[in-house]
Protein backbone atom coordinates (compact mmCIF):
# COMPACT_ATOMS: atom_id res chain seq x y z
CA UNK A 1 0.00 0.00 0.00
CA UNK A 2 1.93 3.16 -0.96
CA UNK A 3 -0.34 5.10 1.58
CA UNK A 4 -3.58 6.03 0.30
CA UNK A 5 -6.64 4.16 0.64
CA UNK A 6 -9.95 4.02 -0.84
CA UNK A 7 -11.99 3.37 2.06
CA UNK A 8 -14.19 6.93 3.00
CA UNK A 9 -13.98 7.58 6.48
CA UNK A 10 -16.90 9.84 5.81
CA UNK A 11 -19.54 9.22 8.71
CA UNK A 12 -16.70 7.16 10.73
CA UNK A 13 -16.55 9.58 13.47
CA UNK A 14 -13.15 10.61 12.76
CA UNK A 15 -11.71 14.37 12.88
CA UNK A 16 -9.19 15.49 10.02
CA UNK A 17 -5.84 14.51 11.66
CA UNK A 18 -4.06 17.96 12.72
CA UNK A 19 -0.72 19.22 12.40
CA UNK A 20 0.89 17.22 14.91
CA UNK A 21 -0.85 14.34 14.30
CA UNK A 22 1.17 11.13 12.55
CA UNK A 23 -0.14 9.91 8.92
CA UNK A 24 1.31 6.84 10.03
CA UNK A 25 2.15 4.35 13.18
CA UNK A 26 4.08 1.67 12.25
CA UNK A 27 2.69 0.13 9.20
CA UNK A 28 -0.70 1.78 9.44
CA UNK A 29 -1.79 4.56 7.29
CA UNK A 30 -3.95 7.20 9.23
CA UNK A 31 -7.13 8.61 7.83
CA UNK A 32 -8.01 10.99 11.17
CA UNK A 33 -8.00 11.65 14.87
CA UNK A 34 -11.28 9.58 16.77
CA UNK A 35 -10.24 11.13 20.70
CA UNK A 36 -7.63 11.65 22.88
CA UNK A 37 -7.64 10.89 26.32
CA UNK A 38 -5.02 10.98 29.78
CA UNK A 39 -3.02 8.00 28.15
CA UNK A 40 -2.67 8.48 24.27
CA UNK A 41 -4.89 9.43 21.25
CA UNK A 42 -6.65 6.79 19.13
CA UNK A 43 -6.46 7.43 15.32
CA UNK A 44 -8.96 5.84 12.30
CA UNK A 45 -6.30 4.02 10.14
CA UNK A 46 -5.95 1.17 7.51
CA UNK A 47 -5.19 -2.41 7.92
CA UNK A 48 -4.66 -4.71 4.87
CA UNK A 49 -7.97 -2.26 3.26
CA UNK A 50 -9.99 -2.36 6.52
CA UNK A 51 -10.69 0.27 9.27
CA UNK A 52 -8.86 -0.12 12.16
CA UNK A 53 -8.20 1.71 15.23
CA UNK A 54 -4.91 2.67 16.35
CA UNK A 55 -4.04 3.88 19.78
CA UNK A 56 -0.74 5.70 20.37
CA UNK A 57 0.23 5.92 23.91
CA UNK A 58 1.55 9.41 25.02
CA UNK A 59 5.15 9.48 25.11
CA UNK A 60 5.34 10.87 28.63
CA UNK A 61 3.27 7.95 29.94
CA UNK A 62 5.67 5.44 28.32
CA UNK A 63 8.85 7.36 29.67
CA UNK A 64 7.91 7.69 33.10
CA UNK A 65 6.19 4.74 34.02
CA UNK A 66 8.26 1.51 32.89
CA UNK A 67 5.79 -0.64 34.93
CA UNK A 68 3.05 0.56 33.03
CA UNK A 69 4.63 -0.36 29.77
CA UNK A 70 4.65 -3.89 31.57
CA UNK A 71 0.78 -3.88 32.02
CA UNK A 72 0.31 -2.42 28.99
CA UNK A 73 1.98 -5.55 27.39
CA UNK A 74 0.65 -7.87 29.68
CA UNK A 75 -2.82 -6.31 28.83
CA UNK A 76 -1.70 -6.50 24.81
CA UNK A 77 -0.96 -10.42 25.37
CA UNK A 78 -4.73 -10.77 27.06
CA UNK A 79 -6.19 -8.61 24.41
CA UNK A 80 -4.74 -11.44 21.85
CA UNK A 81 -5.91 -14.51 23.85
CA UNK A 82 -9.56 -13.34 23.65
CA UNK A 83 -12.44 -15.19 21.67
CA UNK A 84 -13.08 -13.17 18.56
CA UNK A 85 -16.91 -12.41 19.22
CA UNK A 86 -15.52 -10.99 23.49
CA UNK A 87 -13.92 -7.54 22.06
CA UNK A 88 -12.74 -5.85 19.02
CA UNK A 89 -9.58 -8.11 17.58
CA UNK A 90 -6.27 -6.67 18.12
CA UNK A 91 -4.74 -6.28 14.44
CA UNK A 92 -1.10 -4.98 14.98
CA UNK A 93 1.06 -3.42 17.64
CA UNK A 94 4.28 -2.30 18.74
CA UNK A 95 4.55 -2.38 22.93
CA UNK A 96 8.19 -1.18 22.38
CA UNK A 97 7.99 1.79 20.07
CA UNK A 98 8.73 5.32 21.15
CA UNK A 99 6.07 5.61 21.94
CA UNK A 100 3.83 2.18 22.14
CA UNK A 101 1.32 1.80 19.85
CA UNK A 102 -1.94 -0.99 19.00
CA UNK A 103 -4.56 -1.72 16.48
CA UNK A 104 -7.75 -3.53 16.77
CA UNK A 105 -10.60 -3.32 13.90
CA UNK A 106 -12.57 -0.48 14.21
CA UNK A 107 -16.07 -0.87 15.48
CA UNK A 108 -18.65 1.78 14.55
CA UNK A 109 -20.40 3.69 17.50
Amino acid sequence: MDGRTELDPTGSGAEPLGEGDPRRIGPIPLLGRLGAGGMGRVYLGVHQGRFAAVKQLLPSIAAEDKDFLRRFGQELDNLARLPERASARLLDGDRTAQPPWFATAWVPV
